[in-house]
């Protein structure tokens, strides 16, 4: 992921462009906040999917980046896919 601000965003748009093209993520900076990001068609286009996907988990965006979170949801899919997890109808 490459980071720029507004300015050099606006000045470089054809290289930002080219870049996400490529599949380089840009993250424009405002005041040193996040603006918005140039992507790939192809991640623009799965992003509401990948976030409808999320929301139908219960799991918002800031939770998707928390790192124990994500180490413990791998360490369950793991479990399941091992038969380690026996689930019971009730």
């Amino acid at each position: 992921m490459k980071t720029m601000s507004v300015t050099e965003a606006r000045a470089d748009f054809s290289g930002v462009a080219a870049r996400a093209k490529n599949g380089t993520v840009t993250m424009v900076y405002k005041n040193s906040k996040p603006e918005a990001a140039v992507v790939s068609p192809e991640i623009a286009e799965a992003a509401p999917f990948v976030i409808a996907l999320l929301r139908e988990f219960g799991i918002s965006l800031e939770m998707s980046r928390d790192e124990d979170l994500l180490a413990a949801y791998r360490r369950g899919l793991e479990e399941v896919e091992r038969g380690d997890v026996v689930w019971e109808d009730i």
